[in-house]
């Protein structure tokens, strides 16, 4: 598996779990938990698109054509 897929693994479970957790200590209802899960899912993965994107190449100021 590559890293890329590894990590949009890991913001499922930590969404799923913090869903979890909200509904099993917080004081936050079932459907309140379930979209702060799913939202911190899509922040998660938006990040790891954002960290693991390769970047164009640069050369001295300008993007080189390909």
């Amino acid at each position: 598996m590559s890293a890329r897929l590894l990590t949009l693994v890991l913001a499922f479970l930590i969404g799923v779990s913090a869903a979890i957790l909200l509904i099993v200590l917080g004081s936050v209802g079932v459907t309140g938990s379930i979209f702060i899960g799913l939202l911190i899912t899509v922040v998660w993965a938006f990040l790891n698109w954002a960290l693991f994107h390769p970047l164009p190449p640069i050369e001295n100021g300008r993007l080189l054509a390909d």
